[in-house]
């Protein structure tokens, strides 16, 4: 299975054609959230990652085994049951969608910081998986 990551170069390219394309009333393929919704939730992964968002681990070493297991696969998990946490959470503590350009411009800054300036931010694991 090829995973697309935006620190491949050619995956990179494709996620950013794809944003890019993005329409305000293009229909999401999984789960609840609209458009706009997406667009600031995969920021606020991004800034998870970046410890912009501190949340800290959750369960143990176990639970976050097999729970990093079934997000990979989704294997008879219905879309709309699949939680996120609070803080990432669009209708709960997430940021909240301002205007869908400038959440698209936001998104991608955030990957160019991600990919290009290191130095200014540490890694945090994922709070669910502990990756």
């Amino acid at each position: 299975m090829k995973v697309n990551t935006i620190l491949n170069n050619e995956s990179y390219e494709s996620i950013l054609r794809r944003i890019h394309d993005l329409k305000i009333n293009s229909k999401p393929h999984f789960g609840r959230m609209n458009i706009n919704q997406i667009l600031c939730h995969m920021a606020d992964q991004l800034r998870m990652a970046m410890s912009f968002i501190e949340i800290p681990l959750q369960g143990n070493r176990v639970s976050r085994y097999f729970k990093k297991q079934m997000a990979l696969t989704l294997d008879g998990i219905p879309p709309e049951k699949v939680e996120t946490l609070d803080k990432i959470n669009q209708e709960k503590e997430g940021m909240k969608p301002v205007g869908f350009e400038g959440d698209k411009v936001n998104l991608i800054k955030l990957m160019d910081l991600f990919i290009n300036n290191e130095a200014q931010y540490t890694l945090q694991h994922h709070p669910m998986f502990g990756i």
